[in-house]
C-alpha cells in the first residue's frame, strides 16, 4: 500500500505556484523556459505516480497493457525531471557555450540511455514488470538511481567549478537545491511506500524560485527588466544576429530630480515604463538606470517609428504625484549590424552612448547610431579598466597637500583615486567617476579608496610631520547608501585609524534629497567624522539650507576663486566673511600663482590647495616630497 499524504498538498502547493509565476513579468530567456519545464514536468510525475501507484494496487481491476503504459510513463518522467533540473542549474552557471555544447551532448548520453532502458522494459523487464501477480522492480531498477545521482553530483561539481560566475545566494541556492534533490531520494530509497520524493522535489523548486526566478532578481521597483537581465538576454541573442535595440534617456536626469524631488522623478520613471510596456507588449522593455531604458526587438523592428512615436508621448507631461513633469528624451540606436560579438560589449556601448546623451552639456538631440560610433572605443578602454580596477583591487591613492594659508605648512591631504588603462596610462578622474556613479560601481570604488586611506593613515602618515587629516570626497551616489557609516566605521577599526583624521567632503549635488541625506551625516558626524561642502559656488545650495547640515568646512570651487581671481569685486569676499561669522573653514581650491595664494589668503581663507603647490602625487612621491 502506498501513502499519499505527502502528495496531494504539495500538488497544490506547486499550482499555486505555477499560477504566480505565469502572471509576473517572465525574461524570455534559456533559464526561465527551463523552470517551466520543472514545474510542468514536476506536475506530470505526480499526476503518474498516483495514477501509476493506484494501478498497482489495484492490478487485479484493470487491463495489464494500462496498468504496465501507467508505470512506463512515471519512470520516463522521473528521469526527465532530475534531467531538467541538471540543465537548468547548468544554465544558471552559463553553460552550455561554445566548446561546453560538445561536454553537454557527452553529459546527455547517461540521460538517453536510461531513457533507452526504462522504454525497453515493456518488452525486457529491465526496470519493471507487469504479470498476474501485479507489478515487480526489474534487475536493472537501479538505474533510475545511478541517473539520479550521477546528474545531482554532476551539478555540484560544475556549480563549484564555475563558482566565480555565480554570487554568493545563487551558489548557495544551487547547492541548496542539489541537496535537497539528494536528500528526497535517499529517503525514496529507504520508504518505498510513502510518495515523498514529490515534497522534495518541491522544495527544491522554491528554493530555485526564491534563489533565481523571484521577479525581485530581474525586474526593476519602477518596471521593467534590470541591467543584469539584458546581460542574459542579450546573450542569448547575440548568436542569432537578430536583433534591434532602441535606448533612450532623459537628459540631465539629476537636475531634474533636484527640480522635481527624488521621490516624484521615480514615479515619472514608473510611469514611463508602465506606458512603454502597455504600447508595446511584443517587444523586450529594460529600465537600466538613471533614466536610461531599451527596447529590444528582432532586426526587422522600424526603430524609427518607436523613436517618432515616443518622442510625440514626450511632448506631453507625466502626472506624478498631483505633479506634471516636463521631461525630454533622447535616443540611441544599436543593431545586429554593429558586428560586437558580445553580450557585456553591446550592453556597454548602448550604456556609454546613453550616458553621453544624458549630459547636460550636450546640445543637440540628433540620435546615437552605436552602430557606427567610433568615439565609443575610448569609453569603452575606460569601463574595461573601471571593472578591472573595481574587480580585482586596482584603484590606486593620490595625494594632494592642503597648505595652511598664514604659514604655508602643510596640514592635509585630499586623497583622489586613479585608475590605469591597459597599456598602464593614467585615466582621468573626469572620465572615471561619472561612469562609476552612472553604472552602480561607485560605492565598491569607494570602499576602495577608504581602505587605501586608512592603510596610508596607519602605515606612513607618521612620516610626513604636520600632516593632520586626510580628506576622502563622497560621491551623492554614496551618500545614499545607508550602509555607508557601518561600512567606513568596519574600516576605521580595521586599520586602528581615528575618526578624526579623515575628513569626508561632499558636493553640492549630494544636496538634493535633503532628509536622507541629513540622516546619513548626522550618523556619521555622532561616529566621529568630520564635513567639508566641496565645489560651493557650482550647485544649488543656500546658508539656509547649509546651516541644517553638521559641515564645519567650506571648499570654494576653483571656478568661483579664478573668476574673482581674474575680476575682483565684493561677492567673494562677503561670501567668506559670512561663512568664517558663521564658524566655518574656508578652502580655496584651484590655486595656480602667488598671486592667487596672497588674494585668498588676504580675503580670510584658512586653507589652499592648487597646483601652485603640488599636483596630485602618488602616496610613494607625496611621502618622499613632504616626509621628514
Amino acid at each position: 500500500m502506498y501513502n499519499f499524504n505527502f502528495t496531494i498538498p504539495s500538488v497544490l502547493i506547486l499550482c499555486i505556484l505555477l499560477g504566480y509565476f505565469l502572471s509576473q513579468p517572465r525574461l524570455p530567456v534559456r533559464q526561465n523556459r527551463l523552470f517551466f519545464g520543472i514545474m510542468m514536468l514536476e506536475i506530470l510525475v505526480v499526476l503518474f505516480d498516483i495514477l501509476s501507484s493506484q494501478a498497482d494496487m489495484n492490478y487485479e481491476r484493470l487491463s495489464l497493457p494500462l496498468v504496465s503504459v501507467l508505470n512506463m510513463a512515471f519512470f520516463v518522467l522521473f528521469l526527465a525531471r532530475i534531467y531538467w533540473f541538471f540543465l537548468y542549474l547548468m544554465d544558471v552557471v552559463g553553460l552550455p557555450s561554445g566548446r561546453d555544447k560538445r561536454t553537454y551532448g557527452l553529459f546527455s548520453l547517461v540521460f538517453l540511455v536510461s531513457e533507452g532502458i526504462t522504454l525497453s522494459s515493456f518488452w525486457t523487464g529491465a526496470v519493471y514488470s507487469i504479470d498476474a501477480a501485479g507489478y515487480h522492480r526489474g534487475p536493472l531498477y537501479s538505474v533510475l538511481y545511478v541517473c539520479f545521482f550521477f546528474y545531482l553530483l554532476l551539478g555540484i561539481v560544475l556549480t563549484l567549478l564555475y563558482r566565480r560566475r555565480l554570487d554568493r545566494h545563487q551558489l548557495s541556492g544551487s547547492l541548496w537545491c542539489s541537496t535537497i534533490l539528494i536528500l528526497g531520494n535517499v529517503v525514496r530509497m529507504l520508504l518505498p511506500q510513502y510518495l515523498v520524493m514529490n515534497t522534495f522535489c518541491l522544495m527544491a523548486i522554491l528554493v530555485i524560485y526564491l534563489s533565481f526566478e523571484n521577479p525581485a532578481r530581474y525586474v526593476s521597483s519602477t518596471g521593467g527588466f534590470t541591467l543584469p537581465s539584458m546581460h542574459k538576454y542579450m546573450a542569448e541573442r547575440i548568436p542569432s544576429g537578430n536583433y534591434r535595440i532602441l535606448g533612450f534617456t532623459l537628459p540631465n536626469y539629476v537636475d531634474s530630480q533636484a527640480i522635481y524631488g527624488v521621490k516624484q522623478m521615480e514615479q515619472g520613471v514608473t510611469l514611463i515604463c508602465d506606458y512603454i510596456q502597455r504600447r508595446y507588449p511584443r517587444l523586450v522593455f529594460f529600465y537600466l538606470r538613471q533614466g536610461c531604458f531599451a527596447l529590444v526587438g528582432p532586426a526587422s523592428m522600424d526603430h524609427e517609428k518607436l523613436r517618432t512615436e515616443i518622442t510625440e508621448r514626450f511632448r506631453q507631461p507625466w502626472q506624478a504625484n498631483g505633479a506634471d513633469l516636463y521631461l525630454n528624451v533622447n535616443f540611441a540606436h544599436l543593431s545586429d549590424a554593429s558586428g560586437m560579438d558580445s553580450a557585456d560589449r553591446v550592453v556597454d556601448s548602448l550604456l556609454l552612448a546613453l550616458f553621453e546623451l544624458s549630459d547636460s552639456e550636450r546640445l543637440d538631440d540628433a540620435p546615437i547610431d552605436v552602430d557606427h560610433a567610433e568615439s565609443l572605443e575610448r569609453e569603452l578602454a575606460v569601463k574595461r579598466a573601471l571593472d578591472r580596477a573595481v574587480e580585482t583591487g586596482g584603484v590606486e591613492i593620490f595625494l594632494q597637500p592642503i597648505i595652511l594659508a598664514q604659514t604655508g605648512a602643510l596640514v592635509g591631504a585630499e586623497a583622489l583615486a586613479r585608475l590605469r588603462d591597459e597599456q598602464g596610462k593614467l585615466i582621468r578622474p573626469d572620465e572615471f567617476i561619472p561612469m562609476a556613479e552612472k553604472n552602480g560601481q561607485i560605492n565598491r570604488l569607494g570602499d576602495q579608496v577608504a581602505e587605501g586611506v586608512c592603510r596610508f593613515l596607519r602605515d606612513r602618515s607618521t612620516a610626513v610631520p604636520g600632516l593632520r587629516w586626510v580628506n576622502m570626497n563622497l560621491s551623492p551616489v554614496q551618500c545614499m547608501d545607508r550602509g555607508l557609516c557601518r561600512r567606513l566605521t568596519a574600516l576605521l577599526e580595521q586599520y586602528g585609524v581615528l575618526p578624526h583624521c579623515i575628513h569626508l567632503e561632499i558636493t553640492e549635488a549630494s544636496m538634493i534629497d535633503f532628509s536622507l541625506l541629513l540622516e546619513q551625516m548626522s550618523e556619521l558626524w555622532k561616529a566621529g567624522f568630520s564635513f567639508s561642502l566641496d565645489d560651493y559656488g557650482s550647485g544649488y545650495s543656500n546658508m539656509s539650507r547649509l546651516r541644517c547640515f553638521p559641515f564645519s568646512n567650506i571648499k570654494l570651487d576653483m571656478d568661483v576663486v579664478w573668476a574673482h581671481c581674474a575680476d575682483p569685486d565684493q561677492v567673494l569676499p562677503t561670501f567668506v566673511e559670512v561663512f568664517k561669522d558663521k564658524g566655518y573653514s574656508i578652502v580655496a581650491e584651484g590655486i595656480e600663482t602667488e598671486e592667487m595664494a596672497n588674494t585668498m589668503r588676504d580675503m580670510g581663507c584658512d586653507y589652499l590647495q592648487g597646483f601652485y603647490y603640488s599636483r596630485p602625487l602618488s602616496i610613494d612621491a607625496f611621502v618622499e616630497k613632504y616626509g621628514a
